[in-house]
Formats: C-alpha cells, structure tokens, sequence
C-alpha cells in the first residue's frame, strides 16, 4: 500500500509541475494570461518570471503532504510543527528582504518567499521521514 501511494504521490507531483511548465514555457503561457485570464501585455510580462519560479511548487507541495503523512503515520508530528515554524518564518523574512530590501515585485518577492519557506520545509522534514521509515521497516 505504501508503495503504491508513494507512486501516486510522485506522479502526481511531477505532472503537476510538468503540466505548470507546459504553460510557463510554451505559447500557452500566451493563451493562459493574456486570452483566458485577459491581463494586458504588460500584467502578463510581469507573471512570467514566477510562473518560471512556480514550475517545481507543486512537486514540492506535494513532497510535504508525503512527508507530513509519514510522520503523523509514524506517530512522530513535532517536526511537522518545527518545519512549519520555519516555513513560515522563511517566507516572512524573504518575502520582506525581497520586497522591501531589493525592491522587487511584490508578485515575484512574494513566489521567491512561498518557494524558500516550501523548500526549507522539506529539507527538515527529510532526516525525520527517513528515520520514521527506517524504524518502520525494522517492525517498530
């Protein structure tokens, strides 16, 4: 059953980010914004650089739903709420070094800012999710 939810989890994840490439990277990026979304011109030339930011986002959010269920299936929650803490404070602190220190934006300082807080997010959820794992396959 794990095995297979793993599977799921990450296909779902890389069509999820491929299928955001596809339209950050093609015409469709065109379609998208400016026919379906109706920006003008100049809102869509500002919604291109974080789309190109955004196009790993869902695979990482889909990592972190997979590694929160390991951890609360492994009765082990504390570092959910210490990658949480951190997420949280690493968007806040870029978000303000990118918004109001490098004057970027505020769509773009805002996309950097929810990407650094997803990416540090699942790097502390790394060591404890393998642990979880280890301990499961010993039958503890």
């Amino acid at each position: 059953n794990a095995e297979a939810v793993s599977r799921f989890g990450w296909i779902l994840g890389l069509l999820s980010s491929a299928g955001l490439a596809i339209v950050a990277l093609t015409p469709a990026f065109d379609l998208w914004f400016l026919q379906l979304s109706g920006l003008t011109p100049e809102l869509a030339a500002y919604a291109r650089i974080p789309a190109l930011i955004l196009i790993p986002l869902p695979a990482m959010s889909v990592l972190l739903s997979m590694q929160r269920a390991t951890l609360v299936l492994g009765h082990h929650t504390r570092p959910i709420t210490i990658a949480t803490a951190l997420e949280v404070t690493a968007i806040a602190v870029v978000f303000a070094t990118f918004g109001w220190g490098w004057d970027l934006v505020g769509v773009t300082a805002a996309i950097l800012a929810f990407f650094a807080g997803r990416g540090i997010a699942n790097l502390t959820l790394l060591k404890p999710v393998r642990t979880v794992l280890a301990n499961a396959g010993k039958g503890a």
